[in-house]
């Protein structure tokens, strides 16, 4: 009997092809300012990706539990989402507040 690979092993090769062509399409992007800047842009680029992908993933749970009428849960899960929301898309805000309690407690 001769082998066949599963369903599993072709998603899994799907899936690395996939998120290597996404590097590659963004490499051009990272190295657009020059050399000295390629770790700020990869990193501005890589943090917008993920800032999307929270925003859409917030999104589909809160649509799967509206749809479940599971409206203490979505309650929750939006607080949580909102919080954790706001410490990613105003990180800048976040340090400054940290900063500014330490040196507060430090005085």
């Amino acid at each position: 009997m001769p082998y066949a690979p599963s369903k599993a092993i072709h998603a899994g090769a799907a899936v690395l092809l996939g998120a290597t062509m996404l590097l590659l399409l963004a490499a051009p992007a990272a190295h657009a300012a020059g050399g000295t800047e390629i770790g700020a842009n990869l990193g501005n680029l890589l943090a917008t990706w993920a800032r999307s992908l929270f925003s859409g993933v917030v999104a589909l749970v809160s649509v799967v539990f509206l749809v479940n009428r599971r409206y203490n849960d979505l309650a929750l899960f939006v607080a949580a989402s909102v919080l954790v929301g706001g410490l990613i898309f105003s990180a800048s805000t976040v340090a400054n507040v940290i900063r500014a309690i330490w040196t507060t407690l430090g005085a």
